[in-house]
């Protein structure tokens, strides 16, 4: 096997390293902060957000589970970082950040 064979295999192997190095980086703020790294994605991305966003909508842009958003969401609330609130239909509830969430956002 020649050297440009092996190419794709080392930068693979390479992003891996990489990735799990950020996600230890990850861990290791969040937990100075009390959260996830999934907590903080979600708070980040509401952050981001024009207004509140159904579940669902958080799940699918983060491409976690649903029980897993469902989770964290429930998390967030509990910490005082996030609200669930009526949605746009009435029907389903939708995620929005409270002052303190947003802050957390913005400093992650």
């Amino acid at each position: 096997m020649t050297n440009s064979d092996n190419l794709p295999h080392r930068i693979a192997s390479g992003l891996s390293r990489i990735g799990m190095s950020l996600r230890g980086l990850a861990w290791k703020w969040a937990a100075a902060e009390a959260v996830t790294p999934t907590q903080v994605d979600i708070l980040q991305h509401l952050a981001e957000a024009r207004g509140p966003l159904r579940l669902g909508e958080v799940a699918k842009a983060l491409i976690i589970s649903a029980p897993t958003a469902s989770d964290a969401v429930s998390a967030l609330e509990g910490k005082g970082f996030a609200l669930k609130v009526p949605g746009q239909d009435k029907r389903a509830l939708a995620i929005e950040l409270t002052p303190a969430g947003r802050d957390l956002a913005t400093r992650a």
